[in-house]
């Protein structure tokens, strides 16, 4: 993360104790984001955002003839955020399954981007201590869940309303946490009985002009079987200390 000289005032407010309170928490974002300054994101969503390869999408894809690679039916590169946005709202398909599981988090890192246009200082704050760990899933919330229909995002909405963590929501369809493997403690994968979610915290900010400080979240999640793959990007906060944080969504 990038930390401006706003933070050594969070951290005195940490040992302190309580509610983080402060002139202003800098806004901070993950390096993975590839972001020098909040002013670099017009440039950043028009340059590649893994490589210069991307991921090909087309109209259709043809079959030729066996051991050949299908072929794309009016392709396009999607290799920068600007490629994504510009083919919103065109129909198309991806040439594999796989492509298709990176296409999804590509589309949430794209959504981040677009977050932290948003993004603003906080002066007060109930994550500013918040790390990845086991402990986090009881008070992350059940909105982490990546729904496989309509009838499950209902009933992701239903335990939102009712402050569920996302431990206890997994808990509910049977998926326990065994395990979690961190690199830090900005990324976690954690293993369910069920599954595995990747978890990042890509940015940390004040998202809706509340002046609470909120965590910018990328999630991944394979339910367990063949090759599938969900991604969203999602933005939670909490206004006091030690609860279930809530999530919401920005214009």
């Amino acid at each position: 993360m990038k930390y401006r000289p706003a933070v050594l005032v969070l951290f005195a407010a940490l040992l302190a104790g309580g509610a983080a309170e402060a002139e202003t928490f800098s806004v901070r974002w993950s390096p993975s984001l590839g972001l020098q300054s909040l002013d670099d994101i017009d440039r950043r969503v028009e340059q590649p955002l893994w490589d210069d390869i991307g991921i090909t999408v087309a109209f259709r894809w043809r079959f030729t003839s066996a051991g050949q690679a299908l072929e794309p039916i009016d392709p396009e590169p999607m290799i920068s955020c600007a490629d994504h946005w510009r083919l919103a709202d065109t129909v198309y398909q991806t040439a594999s399954q796989s492509d298709h599981n990176h296409l999804a988090n590509f589309a949430a890192t794209c959504a981040a981007l677009a977050a932290l246009r948003h993004a603003q200082p906080s002066r007060e704050s109930y994550v500013g201590d918040f790390r990845l760990d086991a402990a986090a899933a009881d008070f992350l919330p059940a909105a982490l869940a990546i729904a496989i229909g309509p009838w499950q995002q209902r009933d992701i909405d239903e335990a939102g309303a009712h402050a569920l963590p996302w431990r206890q929501w997994r808990a509910g369809k049977s998926s326990d946490l065994i395990s979690v493997r961190s690199n830090g403690d900005e990324a976690v994968l954690y293993e369910w009985t069920r599954g595995k979610s990747r978890v990042e915290i890509l940015g940390r900010g004040d998202f809706n002009e509340d002046e609470v400080e909120d965590l910018l979240l990328i999630i991944t999640e394979w339910p367990g079987y063949a090759h599938f793959a969900k991604a969203k990007m999602i933005l939670v906060t909490r206004y006091y200390p030690d609860v279930v944080m809530h999530a919401f969504e920005i214009n």
